[in-house]
């Protein structure tokens, strides 16, 4: 999966393919359309700050959901 880090105007200024044996919690505070796509934004660890798209997510129901 790529999850991205855009500037305020929403040009992908980063972009990282990841991947992981098994599923990861990652928490996030917003979900968003960026570029036309549902997104999360990360808010801890190595992809802080980076969005995710919402295909890529399973929320559990507390907060914006969990990448």
């Amino acid at each position: 999966m790529e999850v991205y880090r855009f500037t305020e105007d929403g040009v992908a200024a980063s972009i990282k393919t990841i991947s992981f044996a098994t599923p990861s919690n990652a928490p996030s505070d917003r979900q968003s359309i960026v570029n036309g796509r549902p997104m999360y934004r990360i808010t801890a660890g190595a992809l802080t700050g980076y969005w995710v798209p919402a295909t890529s997510v399973t929320t559990d129901g507390q907060g914006a959901g969990r990448a």
